[in-house]
């Protein structure tokens, strides 16, 4: 793609990430195949915007040092994969929240789990189960 992918997607060069996302999306809807059929200058402008797109947000990702990441041309980039960077901060604090109920959970069942198998012992030592 020899465009520029941020007049290709109407956005300043320091457009947030949602900024891109919006732009992108008023202008898939515009020139999306489905709402142009057979209008070939409207698949070319989608294929740019999805091109821009996809050049855009991957400013936006952060490294994975390790891993494998396969690029849209097929190659394999053996020393860095991307991830998105972590979500909305409430949302990361349910997540947590989740995690730590779960924790709590399962410190209950083991003490429950120790509590029944000294009662068991205790009945086994009563009436000589063996």
């Amino acid at each position: 793609m020899s465009k520029d992918p941020y007049r290709v997607l109407r956005v300043r060069r320091n457009a947030s990430p949602a900024e891109v996302r919006r732009a992108f999306l008023k202008l898939a809807k515009k020139y999306h195949p489905d709402l142009n059929a057979g209008n070939k200058r409207a698949e070319e402008k989608f294929k740019q915007l999805n091109a821009a797109h996809a050049k855009l947000t991957a400013k936006f990702e952060e490294p994975i040092e390790g891993q494998v990441a396969i690029g849209p041309d097929g190659t394999a980039n053996l020393e860095t994969r991307t991830r998105r960077k972590k979500g909305s901060l409430i949302g990361e604090w349910f997540i947590e929240l989740g995690y730590d109920l779960l924790d709590v959970v399962l410190g209950i069942l083991k003490v429950f789990d120790m509590v029944l198998n000294a009662l068991w012992t205790v009945v086994k030592v009563i009436f000589a189960i063996r």
